[in-house]
């Protein structure tokens, strides 16, 4: 077992061991987790060791386990070295640190069990290359306002993956960031990157509005005007956006008729 603390210097890094982890004090004030010597499922990291804050995790720190089921970040972590937790057969739950700011190379890469990937309360500004690639039991995930780029094979090889919402901050999506998932549909806001991308990639868009169904002309409030457009539409005298067109199924039936214009007008008098 295990001493309470001790360390070993090697070149100019010391390292310490305590509470099974081996680590060392990084430039930011931290320490880094470089190694997990004891077996866990259900993992809590911890966000103290010697009374110093745990903020990184290293390179391959939790690569390679079989006993990892689940993980539960501190929010005290902001970096997450590459492949961190890759190649983890069993890993299918991750809480995510509401600081993380960076996850490098690979760190989810051939994670096999895990089914959704919630960021949505990170703060990362991109999504690294090969973040998720061959996780085959993928299907959902979130990604945060700040993230403005999606890297290369970053979900590539996910068989199951059905969604994942990129918010309008990314301008940037690389090639073959999605390769070889081919049952996904991105969601974001109409008239995003997104969007665009979606596209130009033949991959399905589901649309985000702004806007409060029915407010179909999009001035920020459901008024006479936007059942007489809906009409409008009905008779092919205007053509809509694939916004307007998502607006104006006020009654969430998949088609635009002058059912949804006359439940505006009742929406307006009150009368549902």
């Amino acid at each position: 077992m295990l001493l309470s603390l001790f360390s070993v210097s090697f070149s100019a890094t010391t390292y310490y061991y305590s509470h099974s982890y081996e680590f060392y004090k990084n430039d930011l004030s931290g320490l880094t987790i470089t190694q997990y010597q004891d077996t866990a499922e259900n993992l809590q990291i911890p966000s103290e060791l010697i009374d110093i804050t745990v903020n990184v995790i290293g390179p391959s720190a939790f690569a390679k386990r079989s006993d990892l089921v689940s993980v539960l970040m501190p929010d005290t972590i902001k970096t997450i070295g590459s492949f961190a937790f890759a190649n983890c057969p069993n890993l299918s739950d991750v809480k995510f640190s509401s600081e993380l700011s960076l996850s490098v190379t690979g760190a989810f890469q051939g994670c096999t069990s895990l089914q959704k990937a919630d960021m949505s309360m990170t703060k990362i500004t991109e999504l690294a290359a090969q973040s998720f690639y061959s996780c085959s039991s993928l299907k959902s995930v979130m990604l945060p306002s700040t993230c403005k780029a999606i890297k290369k094979y970053a979900f590539a090889n996910c068989q199951q993956l059905e969604s994942v919402f990129v918010p309008s901050s990314v301008t940037t999506i690389e090639d073959n960031a999605f390769k070889g998932s081919t049952a996904v549909t991105i969601t974001g806001y109409f008239g995003s990157y997104a969007e665009e991308y979606a596209n130009a990639n033949n991959i399905p868009f589901k649309g985000i509005s702004a806007y409060e169904i029915g407010d179909v002309n999009m001035d920020g409030k459901i008024d006479i005007t936007d059942a007489t457009l809906i009409q409008k539409i009905v008779v092919n005298l205007v053509k809509p956006s694939a916004e307007q067109s998502y607006l104006a199924d006020f009654n969430n039936d998949g088609e635009i008729t002058v059912v949804d214009a006359t439940d505006i007008q009742k929406y307006i008098v009150h009368l549902n």
